[in-house]
């Protein structure tokens, strides 16, 4: 009876650099919200807008344009195993990271509401010139 242990092992990585790009509606791209000022509050849709108060407000639940990008990792090992003459064993390991994206110009952002709290809101200061030239700065 022959006795063949025999093991060929093999190791290696795959590193991939991947990425995408995406646009979100460019026929209506208000990702950045609109507000709509009417005058329902005070008669004048002006002085609605100089004392901040919206009729409604509006925004693109699209993504913005970005440069999304990501690096996956894997790193494997196998061992393949010659039994007998007749039977060969290979058994094989894979460990896969899939990195978390960025966005290649850092334009990421979130909103999250249960965090927001309207009095730490920036609020827009307007300023009217001597030429009657509504200025928001």
């Amino acid at each position: 009876m022959e006795h063949v242990y025999r093991h060929t092992l093999r190791f290696g990585f795959a590193f991939t650099r991947e990425g995408k790009n995406e646009l979100a509606n460019p026929s209506n791209n208000s990702t950045n919200g609109v507000f709509n000022f009417d005058g329902s509050a005070s008669g004048d849709a002006m002085a609605d807008l100089l004392l901040g108060k919206a009729f409604s407000y509006s925004e693109t639940a699209l993504d913005p344009y970005a440069h999304y990008r990501w690096i996956n990792f894997e790193p494997y090992v196998e061992d393949q195993w010659k039994v007998r003459r007749n039977l060969t064993l290979t058994l094989g390991l894979r460990y896969t990271y899939y990195q978390p994206e960025y966005e290649q110009h850092n334009f990421f952002a979130s909103f999250n509401p249960a965090t927001w709290a309207a009095s730490q809101a920036p609020r827009p200061k307007f300023q009217v010139s001597t030429d009657s030239i509504l200025l928001i700065r």
